[in-house]
């Protein structure tokens, strides 16, 4: 028990890492898409990994960048899309700019069901939207795979939520 592995949605900050440091021979972090490089946490970390492409990765032997790097359950192969079936609004685990809400007023009367996924870290509040008719919601699933199997669409943002609702073969429509 000597390594440590952190999968951040959020930015795990100095101090967690100063705190942590001295109980981990190896710290091994991995950031999602939209996860910010950390590079005043570079010195605490042994191994980065970043999941995505769309920043600049910092340059260093213990960086590992890009795409191929991708941690994703290999059930999301196994879902099946339905152009009848509902529209998933999923904003990732923190939705920082309130885009579900927003999202599930754009989709109002579409003829689809739609079931909206709240990470840990959202802001919106479930409670708004009881009662709305044709709209699920969500709180912190363990896993995206039951909702992308025999999805139409997902609304999502540009972070580990497109790329999972893209291995589940499901049409996106990408927001950022």
């Amino acid at each position: 028990h000597n390594s440590l592995l952190i999968d951040v949605e959020n930015y795990p900050g100095v101090e967690f890492m100063q705190r942590i440091r001295p109980y981990y021979r190896h710290i091994i972090l991995v950031g999602g898409v939209s996860y910010p490089p950390a590079n005043e946490i570079a010195r605490y970390v042994n191994l980065q990994i970043y999941q995505g492409e769309l920043f600049d990765y910092p340059a260093s032997a213990t960086a590992l960048n890009g795409p191929e790097y991708l941690i994703i359950d290999k059930h999301y192969a196994e879902c099946e899309p339905d152009p009848r079936g509902p529209v998933i609004v999923c904003m990732g685990g923190r939705d920082p700019f309130n885009l579900t809400p927003i999202s599930i007023a754009a989709l109002g009367g579409i003829g689809h069901r739609v079931i909206a996924i709240r990470g840990p870290a959202a802001k919106w509040v479930p409670e708004d939207y009881q009662g709305n008719a044709g709209l699920e919601l969500v709180d912190s699933p363990d896993s995206l795979v039951p909702y992308f199997d025999r999805a139409s669409l997902a609304v999502v943002t540009t972070g580990m939520t497109c790329y999972e609702a893209l291995a589940a073969g499901v049409p996106v429509l990408l927001t950022n």
